[in-house]
């Protein structure tokens, strides 16, 4: 049987549950939504959406976080690559 993390949705319509396969994501991930979805009876419709917008930004922080970081790397490489020269002028 394939690993499933127990999603259970309540609406005005009434209440779902969901089995989300589990191989697809990192343990990491699994933990997370594990605890968001399995650590209540239930949640809303508002609280997965709102969780969504969180994780969404969160990661987009990271992604721009990300490439600054990439762009100063590329810097210190090309000072690293000018002292370099020099020393090799020296």
């Amino acid at each position: 049987m394939e690993e499933t993390i127990k999603a259970t949705i309540k609406s005005k319509d009434g209440t779902r549950v969901f089995a989300l396969p589990a191989k697809v994501v990192s343990q990491k991930t699994q933990g997370i939504l594990r605890r968001f979805f399995e650590s209540k009876e239930y949640v809303t419709i508002e609280d997965t959406l709102s969780f969504l917008m969180t994780s969404i930004e969160s990661e987009s922080k990271m992604s721009e976080k990300n490439l600054q970081l990439q762009e100063e790397i590329k810097k210190q490489q090309s000072q690293i690559e000018e002292l370099c020269v020099k020393l090799e002028n020296l």
